[in-house]
């Protein structure tokens, strides 16, 4: 008997893509989400991948007054500070919380939910309000909020649609919620789907097991859209090629078994990705779209 598996925000039919890192990612037919399935289990999402022990995001800057925002950042945090000045923000997935220092420097006034202990630790030692763990586990009342920002955050998620519905009831009439994800319906995401199609170079996209639902402009939009809010703004940025070429996990496979074939692909792979980089930078002002995807909505009554 065959088994249906079913697309986390709109339930239609998925068909199995590709497998990357032991992990099977599927494509909904209907609103082209591509998700992994089966999903990690909490616990091990808890424990082995956003744990101290992992080593996930253990670079990040422990004095928050010798940071700054980063590029995709500052422009997000302008748009909320001039959507509701002196606003309540909750920031979802603050991690070591530069993005509330930064808002509460321009007079927001600032929470944090992160579930890593090691940078909700550095939040808090900088003197913020961090809630570690999750959004449900930190129970926040209704309308607590004049603005939330998802930054990095929805594709790491198991229930999109469930941390979309909280966010609605969080917000109070009016507010708005700031997304930030990876953005599949691009030129980058498509070329570099081919040169895994041809060459099995691996598809840097996929990122398991932290990344569990790649969205793309039109989906998210319909997912936001189907939870009552208006899409206000919409931009894109441009992907990192040194972090683009960390995902294909070639250059450690290399250093793993030392073979001349090996460094060769490795080195040619990288080549490939460069040139397309090149190409999708340059191309930039003729197309709509780019690999980062930024969407501010605003909660509508209903």
């Amino acid at each position: 008997m065959t088994l249906t598996i079913y697309c986390p925000i709109c339930d239609s039919n998925s068909l199995y893509l590709l497998s990357k890192d032991a992990y099977s990612f599927y494509r909904c037919s209907k609103c082209a989400l591509v998700f992994v399935h089966p999903l990690p289990s909490e616990e091990f999402l808890g424990q082995e991948v956003y744990s101290p022990k992992s080593g996930y995001q253990g670079n990040k800057a422990k004095d928050l007054s010798q940071s700054s925002l980063t590029a995709k950042q500052a422009p997000i945090l302008e748009a909320l500070v001039t959507l509701k000045p002196g606003g309540r923000l909750l920031d979802v997935g603050c991690s070591n919380g530069q993005f509330m220092f930064w808002a509460q420097k321009r007079g927001l006034k600032v929470t944090g939910v992160e579930l890593n202990e090691a940078t909700a630790s550095i939040a808090k030692t900088n003197g913020l309000d961090v809630f570690q763990g999750t959004l449900t586990q930190a129970n926040f009342p209704d309308q607590s909020f004049d603005l939330i920002f998802l930054g990095d955050l929805i594709e790491h998620v198991s229930d999109p649609r469930a941390i979309i519905k909280d966010c609605q009831r969080l917000l109070v009439p009016s507010g708005f919620l700031a997304i930030v994800t990876p953005n599949l319906d691009c030129f980058w995401a498509r070329s570099t789907f081919i040169l895994f199609k041809l060459f099995k170079i691996p598809w840097s996209v996929l990122t398991p097991p932290h990344h569990l639902c790649q969205f793309s402009t039109t989906n998210l939009r319909q997912l936001l859209i189907n939870q009552d809010f208006q899409i206000k703004q919409t931009w894109y940025h441009h992907p990192s090629l040194k972090y683009e070429l960390g995902m294909t996990h070639l250059w450690g496979a290399y250093k793993h078994d030392k073979k001349i074939r090996t460094l060769v692909y490795t080195l040619g792979s990288y080549a490939l990705y460069t040139l397309f980089f090149v190409f999708n930078y340059l191309s930039y002002p003729f197309r709509r779209s780019d690999f980062g995807l930024v969407m501010i909505v605003k909660k509508i009554l209903v």
